[in-house]
């Protein structure tokens, strides 16, 4: 599947804002399993990367997923055509 332009440009505003969120949740679970956790170094780790992953999807799904899908569903029922075609 080939992005178009817009799509591409959709996409860069939501994986900056997922990447600032999931290092924000990041930090804090991280302060929050040093001061409560019994966690090793690595489950730490895993802790935080796991956190900061769900995080950064959980921003792409509504932010960029769901335009691009309104997107395409609107080019559908104009029949069939896309950015590049205009």
């Amino acid at each position: 599947m080939k992005l178009t332009r817009f799509e591409r440009q959709t996409l860069t505003g939501p994986a900056v804002v997922g990447c600032v969120l999931g290092s924000l949740v990041g930090f804090v679970t991280l302060a929050f399993d040093s001061d409560y956790g019994n966690l090793t170094r690595w489950g730490v780790a895993l802790d935080v990367v796991t956190s900061f992953l769900a995080t950064v999807a959980i921003a792409m799904v509504p932010l960029w997923l769901l335009p691009i899908a309104i997107h395409r569903l609107r080019g559908l029922k104009r029949g069939g055509q896309d950015d590049r075609e205009r």
